[in-house]
């Protein structure tokens, strides 16, 4: 029975749904354009959302776009000025730019009083051992030249609203269901709800409130209440540069009150200790494996906050690194997120971080020889494998080699015994491509697997499986090109499934990274990329759907990276970097272009669909992309500055790439420039040599001649400069580089003009 018309017709349907859900959740409308010149700093989200974790905790708070404090448990909102209103602050920033704590400011401009929050989460004591604190530090400074009175108040609100996680997902804590009253009650600088700690302060409030203008007498049950209740209210006078603190000390989890050790431990807890503990930790994990420094702040601030998402989102296990997206509504494991971020986490130096994520990988093989961690995501077989070779290819483990290989063997037959007709069979899952039937990028991923496996084989000098597992990617790679050959005869562009055209583009774009299964240069490679950057990608991003998608524009730059397209791969880079909020975090899908870049979709007061950032995926992705302009392995060569900003070589700019893990061994390099050129200065510890280092020209500057440890060479026309393995010192001399340069923040103004455009065309 041919089942391909019924496949075709609910993959349509589903389609249809998903392409008509924007104009239901009225998501091209757009917000106004004045929300960007309130602040000179930049956020891509108009409600942005922010995560504080500790690495190893499972379950994170949240700072609401108002910047109240969100644990799922509770919500803790701010209120500022005489008399008390609710703070509503949309831009926040991260400490020293990149550290997970939340800085903002509200400013009362008529009093010229600031309110300066500082928001971080960390463990009361020993980590993984004690809860998880948020502590909230409020300064407030009289910057007047008298004397002035203010006022600054704290109250508990039901945990639930717009552009809030579902509380399941960060908090298992306490839950307040509609149909059960919580008991609220003061006890001195102390709140409790249901008999449970939810915050404390350092000091004795001046006025509490059961309620605003309802003053607290005794203990009260509250069903559901929407407006705040256990008011703390602090009055306070300040001389001309004064400046008075509160600090709150608020548990993720609701502490019992039978837990008196831990309440008492948390009274004598101080925010100068805390600070410490927390800056330390975050500091020594960013030290580690390669460090990157080039002149644009906001390119690096994204970098090491990146790292900081990613490594928040991991639990311990043993031996093992239970590897997580984000802390919000993608709080699981999938190996194909995981696959990425142990790449993510090899290139950059962190080879006990990969080892324990991918040992974990292995609980998720069935007793067939699959590995699935979600029903019907058969990618799954191929980024296993895939991810066990980049491994070994960085590190060349034979321990953990030796240890994979008996689950590969059995992978191996797996595979061999469900390939239909040569191909991977067909699913039902729905998966990213949004088709039933059978994915186009499943085929490929199996072929990125075989190669990691065929390099495990090779590096165990296993020359039996070797042949073996080359055998199979050939046969599988024949049929599958024959296929997309005959499938693609008219257009020349590879479709997301194998039986039909329509679906979401996904892993069908990966035709030459993260392994080379096409020539670059195949007019299907080619077409492919060419077609998906005119017809699919909106405001400089990816697309899935009818929506922007962030990180899926980093394979795209990468194939782009990989043909030396420069100036598409530079406005890839900024596109994703003039997406992400304003400290530094970036989303997934669910905004729609040119709209109200709301990650939340809601049909009144329902929510449709929700993508909340900070996004796991994203930061690994931009990482890798960052560090594949900088450094990448392609064959047996390694490339060196792939794709440079203009404004990383302003006369007197420094780059510096230090311990850079490469599959050729530790690299450093720095290039200092000058105002006709610049000075590389490069050298290696290598395991394995490469057959050449190759240089790429900028492709804003026409290079006169160049220096080789002092020995001079005309340029011949091209881009490439190619170098022996050897350590070396380059000095290249070029024409000047051009005035209008392309960088983060003329992004960030063009995006505003245009944005400001299309609003005002819109309402005229």
């Amino acid at each position: 029975m041919n089942l391909i018309p019924l496949k075709q017709l609910i993959t349509k349907l589903e389609l249809l749904i998903l392409n008509f859900l924007p104009k239901l959740t009225k998501q091209g409308t757009l917000v106004h354009p004045q929300i960007d010149e309130e602040s000179s700093i930049f956020s891509f989200f108009s409600k942005p959302i922010m995560q504080l974790g500790c690495r190893g905790a499972k379950k994170a708070s949240a700072v609401t776009p108002e910047g109240f404090l969100y644990t799922g448990a509770i919500e803790l909102t701010f209120f500022t000025g005489i008399p008390l209103k609710l703070i509503n602050q949309r831009i926040k920033t991260l400490y020293d730019g990149y550290y997970p704590l939340i800085c903002y400011n509200v400013n009362d401009l008529e009093e010229k009083i600031v309110y300066s929050f500082k928001i971080f989460q960390y463990w009361l004591q020993d980590p993984l051992k004690s809860p998880p604190i948020n502590h909230v530090l409020i300064s407030i400074k009289n910057n007047s030249k008298i004397s002035k009175n203010c006022s600054f108040g704290v109250g508990v609100v039901k945990p639930k609203g717009n552009h809030r996680p579902d509380g399941d997902f960060i908090n298992s804590g306490l839950r307040q269901t509609p149909f059960n009253e919580w008991k609220y009650s003061i006890n001195g600088k102390e709140v409790y709800c249901d008999e449970r700690l939810v915050y404390m302060t350092d000091q004795s409030p001046d006025i509490k409130w059961k309620f605003k203008n309802t003053l607290y007498k005794v203990p009260f049950n509250n069903k559901s209440s929407k407006k705040a209740c256990c008011i703390f209210q602090f009055d306070i006078n300040l001389k001309p540069d004064e400046i008075k603190s509160i600090y709150l000390k608020v548990p993720h989890y609701p502490i019992p009150k039978t837990k008196t050790k831990i309440i008492e431990d948390l009274r004598t807890t101080n925010w100068d200790e805390v600070f410490k503990r927390f800056k330390k930790e975050w500091k020594e994990l960013l030290n580690e494996g390669m460090q990157i420094e080039l002149p644009e702040r906001k390119v690096i601030d994204t970098y090491r906050t990146s790292l900081m998402f990613n490594l928040m989102c991991q639990e311990f296990k043993d031996d093992k690194i239970i590897q997580k997206v984000n802390r919000f509504q993608y709080n699981k494991f999938w190996i194909r997120d995981a696959s990425f971020f142990s790449r993510m986490f090899g290139i950059f130096g962190r080879k006990e971080i990969v080892k324990g994520v991918l040992l974990n990988f292995l609980e998720y093989q069935d007793e067939k020889g699959n590995f699935l961690s979600q029903s019907g995501q058969l990618d799954g077989w191929g980024q296993t494998l895939w991810a066990f070779g980049e491994y070994l290819k960085l590190y060349k483990d034979l321990e953990f080699a030796k240890t994979i290989f008996p689950y590969v063997l059995k992978a191996i037959e797996w595979l061999k015994s469900h390939l239909k007709n040569g191909l991977m069979p067909s699913t039902n899952a729905f998966d990213n491509e949004m088709i039933i039937g059978m994915y186009t990028g499943h085929n490929f991923w199996t072929l990125h697997g075989l190669d990691g496996a065929i390099f495990l084989a090779h590096f165990l000098n296993d020359d039996e499986h070797v042949e073996e597992f080359k055998q199979i990617y050939r046969n599988l790679k024949n049929r599958l090109i024959k296929y997309l050959r005959i499938l693609t005869k008219d257009s020349k562009i590879i479709p997301p499934g194998l039986e039909f055209k329509i679906g979401i583009d996904w892993s069908n774009l990966l035709m030459i990274y993260p392994t080379k299964i096409l020539d670059p240069k195949d007019p299907l490679t080619q077409n492919t990329l060419n077609y998906y950057r005119k017809h699919k990608m909106k405001e400089g991003l990816s697309t899935w759907g009818p929506y922007l998608h962030h990180y899926v524009t980093e394979r795209i730059a990468i194939s782009e990276l990989i043909l030396n397209h420069q100036r598409r791969v530079l406005n890839d880079f900024y596109s994703m970097l003039l997406h992400t909020g304003s400290c530094n975090e970036g989303f997934e899908m669910a905004i729609f272009p040119w709209g109200n870049r709301d990650y939340e979709c809601r049909l009144g007061p329902i929510k449709a669909m929700s993508n909340y950032p900070p996004h796991g995926w994203f930061a690994c992705n931009y990482n890798v992309l960052l560090r594949m302009m900088l450094i990448r392995e392609e064959d047996d060569n390694l490339h060196l500055i792939s794709a440079l900003s203009p404004q990383w070589l302003q006369p007197g700019s420094k780059i510096s790439v230090e311990n850079a893990q490469t599959r050729f061994g530790i690299i450093n390099f720095d290039i200092h420039s000058e105002n006709d050129g610049f000075k590389l200065h490069f050298n290696a510890n290598w395991d394995d040599k490469p057959t050449k280092i190759i240089i790429h020209r900028p492709f804003f500057v026409k290079i006169k001649k160049y220096f080789v440890n002092e020995t001079k060479f005309n340029f011949n026309m091209g881009d490439l400069i190619e170098l022996e393995p050897n350590n070396f010192s380059l000095k290249i001399k070029w024409e000047s580089i051009p005035e209008n340069l392309i960088n983060y923040d003329s992004m960030v103004d063009q995006y505003k003009r245009n944005y400001r455009k299309i609003y005002e065309l819109v309402i005229s």
